[in-house]
């Protein structure tokens, strides 16, 4: 069974405090998770029709969508740094 995100995962990028704790907090969620976050932001930004709340969401997509690219960059590097997702879940560092 797959866990599905009780909420949107917001960002206020001009809060430059909001971004670095968010993005520490992103570091620590499995590949999975963060595409299950990004979708969950996708089906909220569908319905919305505030403006703020609108940003505020796509700010927290590409914020996921920075540490993917991030995580499959230091993959292909060789990074020892960035942890990757194997199929079946499981986490491994590259060394």
């Amino acid at each position: 069974m797959s866990m599905q995100p009780a909420a949107a995962f917001l960002v206020d990028f001009q809060s430059a405090d909001d971004i670095a704790r968010k993005r520490q907090a992103l570091q620590g969620w499995s590949e999975s998770l963060l595409r299950a976050v990004l979708t969950r932001n996708h089906l909220e930004l569908i319905n919305e029709t505030d403006s703020l709340r609108c940003r505020r969401i796509l700010s927290g997509s590409i914020l996921i969508r920075c540490e993917l690219t991030r995580r499959r960059t230091g993959a292909a590097l060789g990074d020892p740094t960035v942890a990757g997702e194997r199929p079946d879940g499981s986490v491994v560092r590259f060394a």
